[in-house]
């Protein structure tokens, strides 16, 4: 009995707790020239109090060596949590339009699974710290478009199966990116 009852307190607690703050959610494309993060669509989701945005990029495909018989699957899964500092208004477009300018701190993590036609397997990992730095707008306080880049240092962490492993002898490298996020919210 007590183990239900606290169950329904931290459910309860929970939808208390998102149904103060204002909720945000929708699609993000995101583009990035060094690493696999980003390089597909995925979902932000954005609370008002406190000023939190996560962003979710889930990933998966094959890769062709030369030629068909060859070939290298993976699934990916990208995160990445912000906390904005800045969101001013920079001017009103419209009666109901404005554009703001954000500027925030954050981090990020991704794993990849890799799976290669000849049986082996491996995995690899990122986990950085990132600054995005951004416009958004405000359309009938509900609608947000944004765009946005976020300049991430970090960690990659590489299988000794691995490509990067086999020409470079070492498990562990310096990652960097600087992803381009377009997307659009909208308050629920």
């Amino acid at each position: 009995m007590k183990k239900k009852v606290l169950i329904i307190a931290i459910i309860l607690t929970v939808f208390c707790t998102f149904s103060i703050s204002a909720i945000s959610l929708g699609p993000e494309l995101g583009f990035v020239g060094t690493t696999n993060y980003g390089e597909s669509i995925g979902v932000s989701l954005r609370l008002d109090q406190p000023n939190l945005i996560f962003s979710l990029y889930p990933s998966f495909g094959r890769y062709y060596y030369g030629n068909s018989y060859y070939y290298r699957n993976w699934v990916s899964l990208s995160a990445a949590v912000d906390y904005w500092f800045m969101n001013p208004k920079i001017a009103d477009i419209a009666e109901d339009v404005s554009v703001n300018w954000f500027l925030g701190a954050g981090g990020m993590a991704s794993v990849y699974f890799y799976y290669y036609s000849n049986s082996s397997t491996y995995i690899e990992g990122e986990i950085g710290a990132r600054m995005p730095v951004g416009i958004n707008f405000m359309i009938l306080n509900w609608i947000e478009p944004y765009i946005q880049i976020a300049p991430t240092v970090g960690l990659a962490i590489h299988s000794e199966d691995s490509y990067y492993y086999y020409n470079n002898s070492t498990r562990f490298g310096v990652m960097w990116q600087i992803p381009l996020a377009l997307g659009c919210r909208f308050k629920l």
